[in-house]
């Protein structure tokens, strides 16, 4: 046996590499302990898992040799490290004590995995060998670039390497399809004077059904008698991706041309048209919204106020109506526009009272897209600022006016993600006359009137919990609850008393007399309108009691994007305090660990029943017309239809109650043809969802935050990550394996194998999830809102 603590002395001798990708490395090594036939060399790719092992040859007692031949392994671009491997599991850097023992400029080329690539060995500062392995190029300096009509691309350049060009026996253009096997070959021509010139025709290469697509373009070359390929790496690119491009039109417009990538080499992309869009200016005068910017087709010249026809779509979310207004294709000489796009500036003005006429109910919101309509198809995108600055509670302009014997207060902002709305508020004029004498003559005197709410229309979460428990615990407190007239959520209000209906005289009184505004959503949700309106809001004590537990998806309550900000923020443990006073900006005297207010009541006796609650969150990116061909959809439809879960709910007698997202409900109806009687498809706002989860044994889900009040009652998750990178592609708040309780499962046969062994564990938390549930929670008992109306009172005047 070999003891690791011994001595080992082992010296590379000589490196010896030749051109067509063989390295032989000669060595000695000295050790007391050393067993012959259990050596090894081993070369690892660094930061990696990656490694192959290599036997070696005894040439005397203390010296060996080894060959590699990288043609023969799935060598990948990188740092591969040397090392001598001891009975596969002592391993010792191969170190390098002469320097001259090897040309260490000397390159090589081999062929792995039907690509090229260049290696070349160093010394690293601590004397151990090492290799970069990387993608061979070869270097081409544009002079000029064409298409003819036949589609056929010319270009001519000198190519840096014509020592390379000069020893091949043969040289061809080689066009390779991105993530395909499908290759296309052209000659190659070598002029006299030293020009290169590159030729290939875009129809030799296109799909017969146009789809978006790329190619890489590589120089072949064959050096003694192997063909290797070299990435053609452009010295410079003048105007290539408008000097190449072609139009091409099937079920839509698609262009192709010839592009740099971000590494510099030569590359075709085949996409749809692609719309630059940018609004410079807003405003909203004499009752007009006021857009100025800039619209039109990359690569498509625009120098012709005729060429295009352009509109400014307005899209109600609550029922999808539109309306269409024309734009003037305009020369706006302040716009920093190229010439080639000169007529693509646009300076729009919209009438309110058309927008208005959609305007059916007491609030809306509007989009804003702007449409370009090219060979009679229409190209849309939401109106974007590209620099921007998002405040939640500041709108960008405002305006109050007259419509239809009613008054309607108007506010431009953005979204999250520099998008344009317009969010509205219909009341009757005498409602708008108050505000208004309450924006110049606020009331001077508290009185000691606490508002509470969530959304409009919901009272259900946290917002109702801690208005139930000032109500039934604290009747001195004058708490009002904040609803709206038609939500199906008032019955659970029913004798509590001190119930508001959103919009009413009684609102707007208790909107302008508030002291503390206390919601589990943004606060603004519990005023009549935005925060601009309410002087009273603005200075009073602003508490945020969250709907949920924060370390997933990317929020928008960080401090930054408010003009009055939280007063006071709840959370649930020390974690999750850091995050809101490290990262999120608030204050560590704005913060108190209290616990939701909602999970006091998952701590009371429980009549569970055997059931399985299903409860997915939405997808922003799913569109209308996408819907039943998005991912999202055909999961869920694959998993309710699964014949071995239905097979399981039958033998093991267990329903499955599928909750709907809100957003959801306009596709309920792709989800009702349910195989079993043991599924149970639950509309938005039929059942509460805390009843939901406090009779259920199980939950599914994939990225909702009501898995913690399931962890709070130490009832087992599965979460479903099947779209897990593109959800949070903007990142975690919080480490996945520190705000993921549960098992984590990324298809339908894990997940359903998970469900029959939960079941047959008879619905059991594990011991490993009840030691990392105090990362999540400070406090599991029922007094959080206790410690939340404890935390308002030390916080304020009461």
């Amino acid at each position: 046996m070999v003891n690791p603590e011994a001595p080992v002395i082992h010296v590379v001798q000589s490196v010896e590499m030749s051109k067509n990708g063989l390295l032989t490395v000669q060595g000695t090594i000295k050790s007391d302990e050393l067993i012959d036939n259990t050596i090894q060399l081993m070369v690892k790719k660094r930061k990696s898992h990656t490694y192959f092992l290599f036997p070696i040859t005894w040439l005397s007692k203390d010296c060996w040799e080894a060959t590699i031949n990288f043609n023969d392994f799935d060598f990948s671009n990188g740092t591969w490290d040397y090392y001598l491997l001891y009975q596969n599991e002592h391993k010792y850097r191969l170190k390098i004590d002469d320097k001259c023992i090897f040309d260490w400029d000397r390159k090589a080329l081999f062929n792995s995995e039907n690509m090229s690539h260049e290696l070349v060995c160093y010394i690293t500062e601590k004397d151990s060998l090492s290799s970069t392995i990387y993608m061979p190029i070869i270097g081409f300096n544009l002079l000029r670039s064409s298409v003819s009509a036949a589609e056929t691309i010319q270009l001519i350049g000198r190519t840096a390497d014509s020592d390379l060009l000069g020893s091949a026996s043969d040289t061809k253009l080689l066009i390779q399809q991105r993530g395909g096997h499908k290759t296309y070959e052209a000659p190659l021509q070598l002029n006299p004077e030293d020009t290169t010139v590159l030729t290939f025709n875009y129809r030799d290469i296109l799909p017969e059904k146009l789809e978006p697509m790329r190619w890489d373009i590589y120089l072949k070359a064959e050096l003694s008698g192997t063909y290797y390929l070299f990435r053609v790496h452009l010295e410079n690119e003048p105007n290539l991706e408008k000097q190449t491009c072609v139009e091409l039109y099937g079920d839509e417009v698609y262009q192709t041309y010839l592009y740099s990538t971000i590494n510099g080499n030569l590359s075709i992309n085949l996409v749809t048209l692609t719309m630059k869009r940018n609004v410079v200016s807003y405003s909203i005068e004499n009752h007009h919204i006021h857009f100025k910017g800039y619209a039109y087709f990359d690569l498509m010249t625009f120098d012709d106020p005729n060429k295009l026809k352009r509109y400014i779509k307005v899209k109600k979310r609550q029922t999808n109506e539109e309306l269409l207004f024309p734009i003037d294709n305009e020369m706006l000489n302040e716009l920093e526009i190229e010439p080639d796009y000169r007529s693509a500036g646009f300076d729009a003005r919209i009438p309110l009272n058309q927008i208005f006429s959609m305007q059916e109910n007491p609030t809306g919101i509007y989009d804003f897209s702007i449409c370009l309509i090219y060979h009679n198809q229409t190209y849309e995108q939401r109106l974007v600022c590209k620099e921007y600055e998002y405040i939640v509670d500041e709108p960008l302009a405002t305006d109050s006016l007259k419509h239809r014997l009613s008054g309607i207060r108007a506010f431009l902002l953005f979204t999250p993600a520099g998008y344009l709305k317009l969010e509205t508020y219909t009341y009757s004029l005498g409602k708008l006359k108050y505000m208004s004498y309450r924006k110049t003559h606020p009331l001077k005197d508290a009185k000691d009137i606490w508002l509470i709410g969530e959304r409009p229309d919901t009272a259900q979460d946290t917002g109702y919990h801690f208005f139930k428990y000032c109500r039934e615990n604290h009747p001195e407190i004058k708490a009002y609850y904040v609803i709206s007239a038609d939500s199906p959520d008032k019955k659970n209000l029913k004798g509590l008393g001190n119930v508001v209906t959103f919009g009413s005289w009684k609102h707007f009184r208790l909107a302008a007399a508030a002291d503390i505004f206390i919601g589990s959503h943004d606060l603004e949700y519990i005023l009549p309108t935005k925060a601009v309106d309410w002087p009273n809001y603005q200075k009073s004590e602003r508490v945020f009691l969250q709907h949920g537990v924060l370390g997933r998806k990317k929020v928008d309550y960080y401090k930054h994007y408010y003009r009055y900000p939280f007063s006071l923020f709840c959370v649930s443990s020390k974690p999750e305090f850091n995050l809101v006073t490290k990262k999120m900006g608030y204050e560590t005297n704005e913060v108190t660990i209290t616990g939701l207010s909602r999970f006091d009541r998952l701590m009371e006796q429980r009549n569970e029943q055997r059931s399985i609650l299903l409860i997915p969150t939405w997808r922003d990116w799913i569109k209308d017309e996408t819907f039943t061909d998005s991912e999202y959809f055909q999961k869920y439809k694959a998993l309710l239809h699964d014949s071995r879960l239905n097979g399981l709910l039958e033998k093991h007698q267990v329903k499955l109650d599928f909750y709907v997202h809100y957003r959801m409900q306009p596709y309920i109806r792709y989800f009702e043809d349910t195989p079993s009687d043991y599924i149970n498809i639950i509309k938005f706002g039929e059942e509460d969802v805390q009843d939901l989860l406090i009779r259920s044994k199980l939950l599914i889900t994939d990225y909702s935050s009501v898995s913690f009040d399931f962890n709070y009652m130490a009832k087992p998750v599965l979460f479903y990550h099947f779209d897990f990178s593109r959800f949070f592609k903007h990142g975690l708040l919080r480490p996945a394996d520190k705000t993921f309780l549960g098992e984590i499962c990324t298809d339908k046969k894990t997940l359903v194998d998970s469900i029959e062994q939960a079941i047959e564990n008879g619905f059991n938390e594990s011991e490993a999830l009840k030691r990392k549930k105090r990362s999540i929670f400070k406090h599991i008992d029922n007094k959080n809102n206790e410690r939340i109306l404890t935390s308002i009172r030390n916080n304020g005047k009461y």
